[in-house]
């Protein structure tokens, strides 16, 4: 079955108030001067502010802690359980794009559609980046993967970072991503909308795909590589025995941009045989796809009594097998642009993989269109709610629930002290176990049992018990801020990184970049090469500070950091603090130099 993007756009969409962007989309990799194509693409932009709740695993559904996630202009990373939150900050209406980033790992991503004051759920898989093969620049070579990719380089095509010819040994990292696989909207980046050249102007369209493939060049030593010099290497995408049937002869082909979080068209790809072979002038992410005009689509899921039915997956299917996905937010809505003109068949079901709670056939369509209320009527749909307390016996305002049921576990953030659900019992499991978290106070509460009666009603939860196993605290004005769940990655020379903290609730990050650490002691200024802190101060202000003392300039003014415990292992949790005199930026954008300091417990990952 093909895949088309249509609801991985998670929420309705507005068109009111829209504000043109006025820039060019360019399907490019940011160094050298590799060949790029650029098209005359305006973004349109409502703001909206909502909140974002995810949760990231590898392709094998393991949850990744510590992984970079990043939201325009603003950074987090996950959790020990592989969540994060973006929450209540400004992002687009029509099309918001939220990156991932670990190592080991294919970046991944997804777009998706906000409504105003919406909470939307995400789950994003990211796939590990394997060794293909190598060849020698300058002979060229041809490697091909487990799962069928082929790419043949031509002799002298590889550049560095710097747009000059790499002279050496090539690391290929590729892999393919099957379009007919089941989590397809999990491990693909993005969504499936693309952009192409329509009468001298772009033209958004949904996406069928017959097949997509990840390319990450590299030196031995890890620096990124690509293709230049105006050479073109040959790339061969399988397809799967579903799809050949109704494959086109030629097709177009897309690489992914990563700017917008959307796919541009680049030349075209012939069917060979069972495989779709065309030209590439980079590498990112390409995708061979069927484009289709587009109108919106959307519904709400609700039970007989009007529960909304949340975070519940919706797949519509189009007559030749062509299918999409995309997920409910907390209301219950779901939204995204679709085919026009197409009949489809749409299917609701819980991510436990009981089977579908709802089907029926509906359309064509050739405007947009609200399904309104669709409700789900079934006998094991198992109908949970409670309150989330503090220790205070006050509503937690920025924190979550996790709800395991018969092996699968569903996360719902809280804002307002309360949440309802429903959840597909399939199995009839007599058993949900409940863990809820206060993110503003850094802990959560035990592993809670509870027998399944239907309605459930949980009462009150209080997360109090456990405290929160990593933190870095920033004072800097008499103002402390706490990180939770920050990162830290220990490598070669000049790669230690404290990376931003799970902070959901405001844009304030930090990072801080330093020589290799080897062991306990007090190392100084000229240890850290770069440094970076957005936090709040007194009243409404806020400092920035920003500084790097490479080159010898030593801006950072840090007078100490003391590691009083090291990690010299991956799991081992490293302890210190660190104290510094900075120049910083102020709500106003005047100047102000203020002492700061931190402490941090930080597991290496």
């Amino acid at each position: 079955m093909k895949k088309f993007a249509l609801l991985s756009l998670l929420f309705l969409t507005l068109f009111a108030c829209r504000k043109d962007v006025d820039e060019s989309l360019t399907s490019e990799v940011t160094m050298g001067e590799p060949t790029t194509t650029t098209i005359p693409y305006n973004p349109e932009v409502e703001e909206v502010t909502a909140t974002l709740f995810g949760i990231v695993t590898d392709e094998n559904g393991v949850l990744i802690a510590n992984a970079a996630v990043k939201l325009d202009n603003t950074s987090i990373s996950t959790d020990e359980a592989g969540r994060f939150v973006f929450k209540d900050i400004t992002m687009n209406a029509l099309g918001t794009f939220v990156q991932i980033k670990k190592g080991g790992y294919f970046d991944a991503s997804h777009r998706f559609f906000p409504e105003e004051g919406s909470v939307n759920y995400v789950t994003i898989a990211m796939l590990a980046k394997d060794n293909s093969g190598t060849f020698i620049s300058n002979d060229g070579g041809v490697i091909t993967t487990p799962d069928g990719v082929e790419i043949d380089f031509p002799a002298n095509s590889i550049i560095n970072a710097n747009g000059t010819t790499y002279d050496g040994s090539v690391e290929v990292f590729a892999k393919w991503i099957d379009p007919t696989a089941d989590n397809l909207q999990e491990i693909m980046p993005g969504n499936l909308q693309g952009i192409r050249i329509e009468d001298g102007a772009y033209q958004e369209v949904a996406l069928a795909s017959y097949g997509m493939v990840a390319v990450e060049l590299e030196s031995p030593n890890g620096a990124p590589l690509n293709l230049g010099n105006d050479l073109n290497a040959t790339i061969s995408f399988p397809v799967p025995d579903a799809l050949l049937a109704d494959a086109p002869a030629e097709i177009p082909l897309w690489s992914f941009n990563d700017t917008y979080g959307i796919w541009v068209q680049e030349g075209t790809a012939t069917l060979t045989g069972n495989k779709y072979v065309g030209e590439v002038s980079h590498f990112s992410f390409w995708n061979c796809d069927y484009p289709y005009p587009l109108i919106e689509l959307s519904g709400t899921v609700v039970t007989s009594d009007g529960t909304p039915v949340q975070n519940t997956t919706v797949k519509l299917t189009l007559d030749n097998g062509a299918t999409g996905w995309g997920y409910t937010n907390g209301a219950g809505t779901f939204s995204g642009k679709v085919p026009k003109d197409e009949a489809f068949l749409i299917e609701i079901y819980q991510w436990s993989g009981c089977g579908e709670i709802y089907s029926d056939n509906i359309g064509p369509f050739s405007v947009d269109t609200d399904l309104g209320d669709i409700v789900v009527e079934l006998d094991d749909l198992l109908e949970v709610s409670g309150t989330i307390l503090n220790c205070d016996d006050n509503p937690v305002t920025n924190g979550w629930v996790n709800l395991t049921l018969d092996g699968t576990t569903y996360s719902y953030y809280i804002n307002d002290g309360n949440f309802s659900t429903a959840l597909h019992n399939c199995n009839d499991a007599t058993e949900l176990t409940v863990v809820a978290g206060d993110l503003d106070n850094l802990v959560t509460s035990d592993v809670l049992t509870y027998t399944v009666t239907n309605p459930l009603d949980l009462g009150v939860v209080k997360p109090c018990d456990n405290p929160l196993l990593e933190y870095f605290i920033v004072t800097i004005d008499n103002e402390t801020t706490t990180f939770p769940n920050p990162f830290l990655i220990l490598g070669g020379p000049d790669s230690t990184f404290f990376g931003s903290g799970f902070l959901p609730s405001s844009d304030f990050s930090f990072s801080v970049s330093m020589l290799d650490l080897t062991g306990t002691g007090v190392y100084n200024n000229d240890d850290v090469t770069n440094s970076d802190f957005f936090l709040p101060g007194s009243g409404a202000s806020y400092y920035f500070m920003n500084c790097s003392n490479s080159g010898g300039q030593n801006l950072c003014g840090y007078t100490e950091i003391n590691i009083t415990q090291y990690a010299p292992n991956v799991g081992d949790t490293l302890l210190g603090t660190l104290e510094g005199v900075a120049e910083a930026t102020d709500q106003n954008q005047n100047m102000v130099t203020l002492p700061f300091s931190a402490e941090f417990k930080i597991i290496r990952d």
